[in-house]
């Protein structure tokens, strides 16, 4: 543990804003966020509809810029880079989950979880060996050849899950990963992500549900883009 301390934090927030315009109207949805996420820490986010959790997981991803503050991610001071530099930091150190998959259609699950890798420019023999692991590590290499519309739901979001992590990225963004799941299925991939993060992985998740925010150490809280609550064991002061 005391190496994880050694290293910058993964992401670094100071002051951080985001504006949303319309007709005129300045609405806040990130407002003032100071946030660290240190290296193997899992972080769940939780807040109300509308509380800009998901805006804050974009901004974490550079999917999005912030309007004011600063951001550092892996030591690397975010608000002097260009898109381009952004990208390049981007690629391989960030693996995203979403609530609805977003697989492609024409792929295969090992083509959709060897595309990072082929982004990365990684030769084809360790393409393979890392994309036939991530599936093993999933549990879905006997679905290995099928397309997305021949799997269900939960074998997707495996399938979503096992892309996030053949980079090994230095953290993984989840946005309501169990959103679209039944109860059993959501456990399952909850299990999984548990364990990717035993094994050292980086993890923040939007989470509206308390079961699935259980798996993480700490919890934070947005309410009107701000941070009200950031708890180690919330749930455990909060089970029945």
């Amino acid at each position: 543990m005391s190496e994880h301390h050694q290293r910058p934090p993964v992401v670094r927030m100071r002051g951080v804003h985001k504006y949303h315009y319309t007709d005129q109207i300045e609405t806040a949805a990130v407002h003032g966020v100071d946030l660290d996420i240190l290296p193997g820490e899992f972080v769940a986010i939780m807040g109300p509809s509308g509380s800009g959790k998901s805006t804050l997981l974009n901004l974490m991803g550079m999917i999005d810029t912030p309007s004011k503050g600063q951001y550092w991610f892996n030591g690397h001071d975010t608000s002097r880079q260009s898109a381009r530099e952004k990208a390049n930091l981007r690629k391989g150190n960030m693996g995203f989950i979403f609530q609805s998959f977003n697989l492609i259609d024409e792929l295969t699950a090992f083509e959709n979880i060897e595309l990072p890798l082929i982004y990365l420019k990684v030769p084809s023999k360790e393409r393979r060996e890392r994309t036939e692991q991530a599936l093993a590590s999933l549990d879905m290499m006997h679905r290995r050849d099928h397309f997305p519309q021949q799997l269900s739901g939960g074998q997707q979001q495996r399938v979503a899950i096992a892309r996030a992590i053949v980079t090994e990225p230095a953290i993984i963004l989840a946005d309501e990963p169990t959103g679209n799941l039944d109860s059993e299925n959501s456990r399952a991939v909850m299990d999984k992500l548990a364990h990717f993060h035993q094994q050292g992985a980086t993890i923040v998740m939007v989470t509206h549900s308390k079961e699935d925010a259980s798996h993480a150490q700490r919890i934070i809280e947005l309410f009107d883009g701000k941070t009200l609550l950031s708890e180690e064991a919330y749930l455990q002061n909060n089970k029945k």
